[in-house]
Parts: C-alpha cells; sequence; structure tokens
C-alpha cells in the first residue's frame, strides 16, 4: 500500500509540474504575444536606415509565425504579423523587383512571385483575425449578403480591414492573371470603402494612398475615375499635413504615366523628395523608403514616358 501511495504521489507531482510548465509556457507567450501585436513601435518605423530593418523582419516574421502556432486565435498578433508581411514584400521584395534591369527578367520574375506570396500570407493573416472577431465572415464577404456584415464593423477594425484589402489587392497587382484573386476584388473592396467612411484619417490618410492608386489605376469602365483619383490625393495631403511622400508617388505612378504628362510626374516626385522625413518621426522609416523610390522613378524617366 505504502509502495502504491508513493508511486501514486510521485506521478501527481509529475502531472502537477507537467500542468505547471503548460500554464507557465502559456503565459509566457501569450504575455509576449501580447508585447508583439501592440505593433512594431517607433523603433522599426522610426528608423533611418532601410537596411537595417529589412536584415531583422525575416526574423522577426518568422517569430511572428511561431507565437502564432501557439495563439492561433490572437486577433491583434494576426493583425501584427499579417501587416508585417505585407509591408515586407511592398519594401524588400516587389520594389527592389520592379527596379531590375531588363536582363534580370527572370530574377524579376521569381521575386515578384515571392512577393505575391508574401502579399497573400499577411492578408490571409488579416482574414483569420476577422474571422475571429466575427464567425463567418470570409463566406459572408465572398459569398453572402456582405451588408449586414458591413454594418457591424466598427473604428477598431479599420486596421483589419486596411491591411487586408491592401495586401490582396497588392497581390493581384504583381499578378493580373490571377483569375482567383481578381474574382475577389469587388468584395475586397468595400472593406476599404467601409474603412474610408470609419476613419478617413488612418495612418497619415493611407486609405485615401490606396484610393489615389485605384481610381487612377483602373479603366474608367471598371470603376476608374481620375477625378477621384485628384480627389484622394488632396485630401490624403490634407490629412497628413504634407508630411507623407507617398501620395505624390502613386499619383505620378498612377495617373501622370498613364495621361503621359512628363512635366507632372517630375514636379509630384520632386515634391516628395521635398518632404523632411524627421518631420514626423513615427513615418520616418516609410517616409525614406517612398523617396529612394521617387528618386529611382526620376533617373528613370525615360522608361515611362515616349
Amino acid at each position: 500500500m505504502r509502495l502504491f501511495i508513493t508511486a501514486t504521489a510521485g506521478v501527481l507531482i509529475i502531472l502537477v509540474a507537467s500542468l505547471v510548465s503548460c500554464s507557465v509556457e502559456d503565459m509566457i507567450v501569450g504575455n509576449l504575444a501580447d508585447a508583439l501585436s501592440s505593433g512594431m513601435g517607433e523603433s522599426f518605423t522610426g528608423e533611418e536606415d532601410p537596411q537595417l530593418v529589412g536584415e531583422a523582419l525575416p526574423f522577426a516574421l518568422k517569430l511572428y509565425d511561431s507565437l502564432l502556432e501557439k495563439t492561433p486565435r490572437h486577433v491583434n498578433l494576426l493583425l501584427s504579423t499579417g501587416s508585417a508581411y505585407i509591408m515586407y514584400a511592398n519594401a524588400y521584395v516587389q520594389t527592389p523587383a520592379e527596379q531590375l534591369p531588363p536582363e534580370q527578367y527572370r530574377q524579376k520574375k521569381e521575386q515578384l512571385a515571392r512577393a505575391k506570396l508574401f502579399y497573400l500570407r499577411g492578408y490571409r493573416c488579416v482574414i483569420r483575425a476577422l474571422e475571429v472577431k466575427y464567425p463567418g465572415f470570409d463566406a459572408t464577404l465572398y459569398h453572402g449578403d456582405p451588408a449586414p456584415l458591413l454594418e457591424k464593423l466598427t473604428v477598431a477594425d479599420v486596421p483589419l480591414l486596411y491591411w487586408g484589402t491592401a495586401g490582396l489587392f497588392a497581390a493581384y497587382a504583381v499578378d493580373v492573371l490571377d483569375i482567383e484573386i481578381s474574382l475577389k476584388l469587388p468584395r475586397a473592396l468595400l472593406l476599404m470603402q467601409t474603412a474610408l467612411v470609419l476613419d478617413e484619417e488612418f495612418q497619415d490618410g493611407s486609405i485615401h494612398d490606396f484610393f489615389i492608386s485605384y481610381y487612377a489605376s483602373m479603366p474608367v469602365g471598371m470603376g476608374g475615375d481620375p477625378t477621384a483619383a485628384r480627389r484622394h490625393f488632396k485630401r490624403a495631403i490634407e490629412v497628413s499635413g504634407g508630411l507623407n511622400p507617398s501620395p505624390y508617388l502613386s499619383l505620378a505612378l498612377s495617373l501622370s504615366v498613364k495621361n503621359q504628362d512628363r512635366a507632372e510626374f517630375q514636379e509630384l516626385l520632386t515634391a516628395a523628395l521635398a518632404i523632411d522625413p524627421d518631420k514626423n518621426p513615427a513615418g520616418r522609416l516609410a517616409a525614406i523608403i517612398t523617396q529612394r523610390k521617387a528618386r529611382w522613378y526620376l533617373d528613370h524617366i525615360d522608361d515611362f514616358f515616349i
């Protein structure tokens, strides 16, 4: 009997220790997920060296992925992971690929395929977050009546709406032959339109920036509207206080190139370069990356105008 009691006590001790260990691990993972999901912070977004951030991001992305395996329904972590993948794809994969010379076509194609993969990975993370908050979100949005669903959305959902839509549209932009994505775009656009109504000033006018490219790039018969593009451009500048160079670049690359207006193209990119990134520390990294793109396009202006 004493041996049985001793053995039973030993099993209980091991079991309790295991449970405590799991509990502690869950608590640590949960706390770490909470900390990281608060956003990258100004240590990233305010960085003045894009290369440093670019070298650090892959590690951060895989850390996020690892935490999501432990906390798959953590809404804020899903948002942080999704938006980080989309930002990384844009700044460090698609942009360098598009600046490769014509003779490196194969490398460009491979890198754009990587960018699409990362855009979609980010998009899916964000949709998972919306699915956690609103069960059945994906099926309702794309296969049902989205109106009642859109009415439930609040200002707190705007980051999810923005990054989800931005990720999907960006994936399509690098592969316009993807029919599956193209069929989703009209419904996904509803999310960005809802975000605009809920919080038009989100992230220094980023929603207006999206609509500059959307209305300027799309054919008139498919929703394109140059007047609307310029209206969103004006509002984006107002919202950001003129401290965000991105709207200038968006209008130049979409409408100016489309209209073959070389003078406007130069004027817009010159204005983007005149902005001092240090006047908006929280957006310094994005401003520097945007200005580097603006310089590249000015240096290669003859490639875009006849």
